[in-house]
């Protein structure tokens, strides 16, 4: 499978726990993936896109809650593929406004 490569998330969304409905930016280390032709963005096993050119980047939005496991496949000139190594995003539910305001009746 080759050298994982570097893939992140925003700083922004890193090391939190983001409300459903949130929206994720994933950002490629392109020298990570020395002359990609295409690089893959990955949810699991679901593909949410792909970039042939430009910026080395993707926004996941609209999250569901649940767990996220972000990863990218770089596709190099001869067809060869790079995995990145997955980067793991919490999503929670959001309140319900009853609940929220509930919640703020107690403060």
């Amino acid at each position: 499978m080759g050298v994982h490569a570097g893939v992140s998330v925003t700083k922004e969304n890193r090391d939190r726990v983001l409300d459903a409905g949130a929206s994720v930016q994933i950002v490629v280390d392109a020298s990570k993936f020395p002359a990609w032709k295409k690089l893959e963005f990955y949810d699991g096993a679901h593909k949410l896109g792909e970039v042939a050119a430009g910026s080395p980047q993707f926004t996941a939005e609209n999250l569901a809650a649940g767990y996220h496991v972000f990863s990218v496949l770089g596709i190099g000139p001869q067809g060869n593929i790079r995995p990145s190594n997955p980067v793991l995003v919490v999503v929670r539910k959001q309140k319900s406004e009853a609940a929220a305001r509930k919640c703020r009746s107690f403060e």
